[in-house]
């Protein structure tokens, strides 16, 4: 006798009911994966890396403002210029939109970092900072850069706020453009207060005491900026301006001719014209009306469109007894036709916040060059 003796035809199989058959069949076959959808953010992410990146750009500007963190969400698969790419979309959207930093007033999110931050910094930081971790890991030499110029970037953005200040400087505490940042935002925590009126204000109030704390902090960042690149003529302009603002004239002069003098000879206008400024400003309070003057007129001539050295210039000659005819070229602000001038952001408003990343459309378009890759 056979083992299958006595058993229906067909053997054990035979004898199952069909549906269950079927079932045991399809259970026994290998799981078919079924494929993964791409969040949208990521086809965005990828328009604005192979594709048109302005139109990336406008497709996130027009997401509600309240829920750009939720939408920002990337595929499982992405890789490190991937995020990197959606922290630079994200800065790009929200400067157009004049939201960078900032969030509107009555909208309520329960993230605090969005409600300090705004939510296209917040969420782009967090890339960023993962971007940082994973270059560090592999030792990514052009992810680390790219790290390093984002937060530089938005440094005026977010470097009010305690953990943005804490990662840089932990990060990129030796690196001299965040010297130089550290050292601007250390200078306007000293106050309104102008060089050439004494220190008193300074010396005998608990505000003055605080004050020189924060002058000591600047001047060291200045400092220790220029030793790590002594070509590092912004530094060296701001350095300038903080010790002609604690009345260390004789200290301040020399570093602002020579800002000045590199400045002009590399090109730099932003930075030429704020040192002929604050030289212009240093030989009124000692009385030289006519190197005053030269420093204003060579103020107009590195950047014809501002106005306050016009302005500055126009004031100098009108205290002074000049001619009217003597003031023309300054009075051109006022005038009803200013003829070639132009309106735009003077940089004697930007020194206090924006010196460091005045050239920030050609910082951003180096960047993008650095995600579309």
């Amino acid at each position: 006798m056979t083992l299958t003796a006595g058993l229906p035809r067909g053997g054990l199989l035979g004898s199952l009911p069909a549906v269950v058959l079927a079932g045991a069949i399809a259970a026994a076959r290998p799981a078919i994966a079924q494929p993964v959808a791409t969040p949208p953010f990521q086809r965005i992410v990828d328009e604005y890396r192979h594709g048109d990146a302005d139109a990336a750009v406008r497709e996130v500007m027009a997401w509600p403002v309240a829920r750009v963190a939720e939408h920002a969400r990337l595929s499982s698969a992405a890789t490190g210029w991937d995020k990197a790419a959606a922290a630079l979309l994200l800065t790009e959207a929200g400067l157009e939109n004049g939201l960078y930093g900032r969030f509107p007033p009555g909208l309520r999110v329960q993230d605090g970092a969005i409600r300090e931050h705004g939510p296209h910094l917040a969420t782009a930081f967090g890339l960023v900072n993962e971007v940082f971790e994973l270059a560090e890991r592999e030792r990514d030499a052009a992810l680390l850069e790219f790290c390093r110029r984002w937060y530089v970037l938005s440094f005026p953005y977010g470097g009010t706020q305690g953990e943005f200040i804490r990662v840089v400087q932990r990060r990129f505490e030796d690196d001299p453009e965040v010297g130089l940042l550290l050292g601007m935002r250390a200078e306007r925590l000293m106050g309104p207060h102008e060089g050439g009126q004494g220190n008193g204000g300074y010396v005998y109030t608990s505000h003055g005491l605080f004050a020189l704390s924060w002058a000591g902090e600047a001047e060291r960042r200045y400092r220790r900026s220029l030793e790590s690149d002594a070509g590092f003529v912004r530094a060296r302009m701001h350095l300038g301006r903080l010790l002609y603002r604690l009345d260390r004239i004789d200290a301040a002069g020399p570093e602002l001719e020579r800002a000045l003098r590199e400045a002009r000879a590399t090109g730099d206008r932003f930075t030429g014209y704020l040192a002929a400024m604050f030289l212009g400003r240093l030989h009124e309070d000692r009385g030289a009306v006519d190197a005053a003057a030269d420093s204003y007129r060579q103020a107009i001539d590195i950047y014809p469109d501002a106005q306050s050295a016009r302005l500055a210039l126009d004031f100098l000659l009108f205290v002074n007894g000049s001619a009217r005819r003597d003031r023309v070229l300054a009075s051109e602000v006022f005038a009803d036709d200013p003829g070639d001038l132009k309106t735009t952001m003077d940089p004697w408003h930007a020194y206090a916040r924006r010196s460091a990343v005045w050239d920030e459309p050609a910082r951003l378009e180096a960047m993008r060059g650095m995600v579309r890759r």
